[in-house]
This record gives C-alpha cells, sequence and structure tokens, in this order.
C-alpha cells in the first residue's frame, strides 16, 4: 500500500443579504472513502463565527505565504515532539509564529483577514 496524503479546503462565504449578520453559523461535510470493498463515511460537524465586515481602518490582509525560507534542500520532519523548529512546529499563521503581534492587534480590535 503506498503512502497518502492530501488536504480538502472549503471557502465559506456569506451571501450579501446577510453581510450585517453576527451570530453563529454551523454546516457538516459528509465524506465517503471507498477502498477495494468497503466504503467507510465521516460527517465532520462544524460552527464558524460570523460577523459584519468590519470598516477598512479595522482590518489587516496578511499574506501567508512563506514569511521565512525553507534552506535548500530541506525536509520538513513532522515530528510534534520536536518543537524547537520554527520551520516544522509554527507554521506561518499570524497566531502561531507571530502570535504575540496576533494577540496585541485583536485585543484593538484589528481583524487579520489571511491571503492564501
Amino acid at each position: 500500500m503506498k503512502d497518502y496524503c492530501s488536504q480538502y479546503a472549503k471557502n465559506l462565504q456569506p451571501t450579501y443579504s446577510a453581510i450585517v449578520f453576527n451570530g453563529t453559523s454551523s454546516a457538516q461535510i459528509r465524506l465517503k472513502v471507498k477502498a477495494t470493498n468497503k466504503i467507510s463515511e465521516t460527517i465532520f460537524k462544524f460552527r464558524v463565527k460570523v460577523i459584519p465586515t468590519p470598516l477598512k481602518s479595522q482590518r489587516i490582509l496578511w499574506d501567508q505565504f512563506r514569511q521565512m525560507r525553507y534552506p535548500p534542500g530541506y525536509f520538513a520532519r513532522d515530528n510534534l515532539k520536536q518543537n524547537n523548529s520554527p520551520l516544522d512546529w509554527n507554521t506561518d499563521h499570524p497566531h502561531t509564529n507571530f502570535k504575540d503581534l496576533y494577540e496585541h492587534l485583536r485585543g484593538m480590535d484589528i481583524l487579520l483577514r489571511c491571503r492564501n
């Protein structure tokens, strides 16, 4: 059996009429996997907080593409017990590598939107 890895991303965007909605929205994603003669099904339920679009003065667009360069020939280790390597452990999300900055901006009611 060969190793296999993948990811799934889903963009959630409210309709124009819900642009001033403030509350919680929930949904589910149903995933079926077929392997030989067996079909397995998993349901992922999730809930997201929806807020009205903040003023432009209260938003920052964060470019999530690599802020730290990988050295040539670097291979990620994916070892969660080795947490002293920022290249493997923290990624480039503002709430991980830049946690202090993220918390400071959120404390000032500034919203960070990640561009990926």
